[in-house]
């Protein structure tokens, strides 16, 4: 979700040695220019996402069952995030690249995308105006087991760290991780896939003062314990 924008500015600083710490303080990406109405498309694909992904994931339990799983903690927008790698060419509005959850379950929005690869130019997708979407650099996230079963989330890798050990981060796998040095062995490793370079939309599927497609929703307030678990941690 709102992760987009630092991942853009992690890509950006890819060639600098310096930024392997985990929990470095990083400069924020500057504020996105006021947002342009929604146009009549636009409002009717709104309506009709969150009417729908309302009614089938309600909750964390339902996008589970339907394929997507929690791959970040609570970023500094309140959302925790859940992704469908089957779906970064969002084939329809029931089925939205990721989904996202406050802390206690309820559905906030969701990103809509489509691939570079597909489309090298500029996403078309449900009359959204281009505007709308940031491009993703591919990297790959995944996530590490604790000794007291809970997940370590919010891990990823450049795609160049993947390429500079002969792996291909189009296709990562717990053993890559191994090699790479971010686990002791596969069954650390709870998942992990590649995030496809994308044009990424992400939606607000309650109503956003600051508009349907802004990075923070000033009626969504971060829990007490966002920030205490890194949002983006590079290992």
């Amino acid at each position: 979700m709102k992760r987009c924008r630092a991942l853009l500015f992690c890509a950006a600083l890819a060639l600098v040695p310096s930024i392997a710490a985990a929990q470095m303080t990083m400069p924020m990406a500057p504020p996105p220019p006021p947002q342009a109405p929604m146009t009549p498309a636009e409002q009717s694909f709104y309506d009709q996402a969150s009417a729908t992904l309302q009614k089938l994931y309600p909750n964390p339990a339902a996008a589970a069952k339907a394929g997507y799983y929690r791959f970040n903690n609570e970023d500094r927008s309140g959302a925790i995030s859940y992704e469908n790698p089957k779906y970064f060419e969002t084939p329809d509005v029931a089925h939205p690249q990721q989904l996202w959850y406050d802390v206690n379950g309820k559905l906030l929005g969701g990103d809509f995308s489509q691939t570079v690869a597909a489309h090298p130019d500029a996403p078309t997708l449900f009359g959204l105006q281009a505007a709308r979407f940031h491009k993703i650099p591919l990297h790959v996230h995944y996530g590490i087991k604790r000794a007291d079963g809970s997940i370590d989330y919010g891990l990823f890798v450049r795609a160049s760290d993947f390429t500079a050990a002969g792996l291909d981060p189009l296709h990562p796998t717990a053993a890559d991780l191994v090699k790479l040095g971010k686990a002791t062995s596969p069954d650390q490793v709870a998942f992990v896939f590649a995030l496809l370079s994308n044009w990424d939309a992400q939606m607000w599927l309650i109503p956003n003062p600051s508009g349907q497609f802004a990075d923070l929703n000033p009626n969504v307030k971060p829990s007490p314990n966002q920030g205490k678990a890194p949002v983006e941690r590079q290992t």
